[in-house]
C-alpha cells in the first residue's frame, strides 16, 4: 500500500513540476533551458520519456495493455510522439509551429498522461 501511495505522489509531483514549468514559461520567469526553445523542448522530451517508461512499466505489469486507462495513456503517448516528430522535423500541426508551441503542447499532453496515471492508481490501487 505504501508503494502505491509513493507511485501516486511521484506521478502528482511530475505533473506539478511540468505545470509549474509551463506556467513559468508563459509568465516570463527565468527558468533552466528557457533561454533556448529547442533546448527546453529537448529537455521536456528526455524528461517525458523517462517518466513514461516508469509509468507504463508499472501500469502494464499490474493491469495489462488491454485496460481502458492504459489505452488512453498509450493514445496520449502517440500524440506525444507526433508532437516530437513534428517539432524536430520542422513541420506544423494545428497550433504547433515552433519549439515553444511544441513544448506547450507536449507539456499539456504530459499533464494529461499524469492525470490518467493518477486515476489508474486510485481506481485500481496499484
Amino acid at each position: 500500500m505504501v508503494k502505491d501511495m509513493i507511485n501516486t505522489i511521484a506521478s502528482a509531483a511530475i505533473g506539478l513540476a511540468v505545470f509549474v514549468y509551463l506556467y513559468g514559461t508563459k509568465a516570463g520567469w527565468s527558468l533552466p533551458f528557457n533561454d533556448n526553445p529547442q533546448t527546453a523542448f529537448t529537455a521536456f522530451v528526455v524528461f517525458g520519456l523517462a517518466a513514461c517508461s516508469i509509468g507504463i512499466g508499472h501500469g502494464v505489469s499490474n493491469v495489462g495493455f488491454n485496460n481502458p486507462l492504459m489505452i488512453v495513456g498509450v493514445l496520449f503517448g502517440i500524440i506525444n510522439i507526433t508532437i516530437v516528430y513534428t517539432a524536430f522535423t520542422g513541420g506544423q500541426i494545428a497550433f504547433i509551429t515552433d519549439y515553444t508551441s511544441a513544448t506547450l503542447a507536449l507539456g499539456g499532453s504530459m499533464i494529461m498522461k499524469v492525470i490518467v496515471k493518477i486515476a489508474m492508481n486510485f481506481i485500481y490501487s496499484i
